[in-house]
């Protein structure tokens, strides 16, 4: 008698997960349908750069253009996007400003050297607005170009595609691929 009830137990979750996966299926092709519509005239839209690796086709989509998320939160979204590159380089230039500002202030607080050490103060927000600027593409360049030989991010730039999110981007690409 247990046997029956873990078996019926069993086709009945069975059951359940398929009538789950079919009600997703089909509000995924009405909202595909309906993003199609509204996307071609929306003021929203972005380009993306897909990127694809060919040994297990992982697909990873950027934003082009300017970062706001780097802009802001810059030294936590390097850690986040782990660009241990350009995390180890910001290091070694604000390092060397602040020890060469530190050195040029004991040495000499003449004239126009406190409106050179001012100069040298603003730095920090060129590269914050420098990181903006080139954030995405520095993203693009960890998937495409191994760090070490032991990295396996051997990507290629597949396709550039506008959409609204990373997520339609994705979508439009998938779509297109599997179509052409």
């Amino acid at each position: 008698m247990e046997m029956d009830n873990t078996l019926l137990a069993g086709i009945m979750t069975s059951l359940a997960t398929l009538i789950a996966a079919f009600i997703t299926i089909s509000s995924v092709k009405k909202a595909n349908q309906n993003l199609e519509e509204t996307d071609k005239y929306s003021i929203f839209n972005k380009t993306y750069t897909v990127l694809v690796r060919e040994s297990d086709n992982n697909t990873v989509v950027v934003k082009d253009g300017f970062s706001w998320v780097a802009f802001f939160f810059h030294i936590f979204w390097l850690f986040f996007s782990r660009l241990w590159e350009a995390i180890f380089t910001l290091l070694i230039i604000f390092g060397g400003i602040f020890v060469h500002l530190y050195v040029v202030e004991i040495t000499a607080n003449i004239g126009f050297l406190k409106y050179y050490v001012k100069f040298i103060d603003s730095a920090p927000p060129f590269f914050v607005l420098l990181l903006g600027i080139f954030g995405n593409r520095l993203l693009i360049r960890k998937y495409t170009h191994s760090f070490c030989l032991l990295d396996n991010r051997n990507h290629k730039v597949v396709d550039s595609v506008v959409a609204t999110t990373k997520a339609n981007a994705l979508l439009k690409y998938m779509e297109k691929n599997n179509n052409g």
